[in-house]
């Protein structure tokens, strides 16, 4: 595929017809298969208490969904301003899920090496916060830190909410990882969704974090209000001169008529198809040729554990991210936190008065409602989507048919036959023992996913 300043009109007349043909707009994330909407509730609390007795390495996801502004793009479940005396009552509740949940764990048998904490903005809490939730989990989990765990936080890099101090306590807490949201730098980008991240203060705090030995990740957003390439690329040869351990590269979703706060973004104001995949492939140029190599919508740097993991064909992905790992068993604390267990997703109560509510009547804090017990059919396609195609761009047929003893072509026929008009605009090959995503179609690879859903295209 050519470089974005070698092209010509042809090249651009095709990603204009690509652009127009396969709109990610109306396609799902895919952060988990099926997708949040279609899940379907089969699922009670008992099976998620027998499934928490029996996991042995779970990683611990923590919800902390209180922010200090809302930023409008944002699809998290965020409460914004709330007082110290609030987010203590907060800590109050996760408190008693921790020992709640801890009761029913094999605690003698159990070294947690991975743990996140999310939100919201995690950072937003307090020194004397920060230390005690994590005491609490500490001395309720034996929370292992060293150079293979990954013990991260999320934070709006802010000096308001995060600065020296507050770096070396998360050090010394025993986090390895901190994640930035940074999103983009272009001062316009960031006026219309309500965030105000300053360079400046970036580098300053990516120089502590790394003087701490703390590995820094960053979030980026491409498809945001206003977004054009030159800002983008602004933004991205920042990023590189501070070499962050690895980038999460996000589409901007834009559903007003589901999330409030877009509605103050004009909706004329967000790029197009054509400009969304102009600045993606913007942003695989910078960071490839920057020493970035490309795991699906991240980029780790060369060499890293997660790059040869990845070149080992030992990835997958998962609600968390990337992991090297085999479908990570997730158990989430917090309102709206969401657990993956024994194979069912399962939601916490999303509003923090109910999530209050069901651990005031000593009740696990879960919405079975929202949850979903994958079937052997979801099994086969979460690989499919999740493992094969949005992390490799390829489906390996022969070790499918491995995995779960069916025959792909069979199985799959629908799929195969749809999957020819890919094959003609040049988005996939369709090969004898495997189907491979081309250059190009990477930047549409989700409509490739969504052939594969067979839950979403019925709903």
């Amino acid at each position: 595929m050519k470089l974005l300043r070698e092209m010509d009109n042809q090249d651009y007349l095709k990603i204009e017809y690509l652009s127009k043909t396969y709109n990610e707009a109306s396609i799902p994330l895919y952060i988990s298969y099926p997708t949040l909407t279609c899940w379907n509730g089969n699922s009670s609390e008992a099976e998620y208490i027998e499934g928490i007795r029996s996991e042995r390495n779970p990683f611990l996801y923590f919800h902390f969904p209180y922010c200090k502004s809302a930023c409008y793009y944002c699809l998290c479940y965020k409460m914004v301003g709330s007082s110290e005396e609030t987010i203590d009552r907060y800590l109050d509740y996760m408190e008693r899920e921790i020992r709640l949940k801890a009761q029913y764990m094999p605690l003698d048998e159990m070294n947690i090496s991975q743990m996140h904490w999310g939100g919201g903005t995690p950072t937003n809490l307090t020194p004397r916060q920060l230390e005690r939730i994590f005491t609490v989990i500490s001395d309720n989990f034996n929370i292992t830190s060293g150079e293979k765990s990954s013990i991260s936080i999320e934070s709006y890099p802010d000096d308001t909410l995060i600065g020296i101090d507050k770096l070396k306590l998360i050090k010394e807490l025993g986090f390895t990882e901190i994640s930035f949201g940074i999103q983009d730098f272009d001062d316009r980008v960031q006026r219309i969704i309500n965030r105000d991240c300053k360079p400046e203060v970036v580098e300053k705090l990516f120089n502590e974090a790394k003087k701490l030995g703390l590995r820094i990740h960053v979030d980026l957003c491409y498809g945001l209000p206003f977004q054009e390439i030159s800002g983008f690329r602004n933004t991205l040869e920042k990023i590189l001169m501070l070499q962050p351990d690895r980038i999460a590269m996000e589409n901007y979703s834009h559903f007003p008529a589901y999330y409030p706060l877009q509605r103050l973004i004009p909706t004329s104001s967000v790029p197009n198809s054509f400009n969304r995949i102009v600045l993606s492939i913007l942003a695989n140029e910078l960071l490839t040729e920057g020493g970035y190599v490309r795991i699906g919508d991240h980029y780790v740097k060369q060499g890293n554990n997660m790059h040869i993991a990845f070149e080992d064909k030992k990835i997958n992905r998962d609600l968390m991210g990337y992991s090297i790992s085999d479908r990570r068993q997730v158990v989430a604390f917090g309102s709206s936190g969401i657990s993956f267990i024994d194979g069912t997703y399962c939601h916490n109560k999303k509003t923090a008065e109910e999530y209050f509510e069901d651990l005031d009547s000593n009740k696990m804090p879960l919405d079975c409602n929202g949850a979903h017990k994958l079937n052997q059919d979801d099994k086969i396609r979460a690989a499919v989507i999740l493992k094969y195609l949005l992390t490799y761009y390829e489906i390996d047929k022969t070790a499918i048919n491995k995995d779960f003893d069916i025959d792909f072509d069979e199985y799959f026929a629908s799929e195969i036959k749809q999957l020819d008009k890919f094959a003609s605009d040049g988005i996939v090959t369709l090969e004898d023992d495997k189907i491979k995503v081309t250059d190009m179609g990477r930047y549409v690879v989700k409509h490739v996913a969504f052939v594969f859903d067979n839950h979403y295209r019925k709903a």
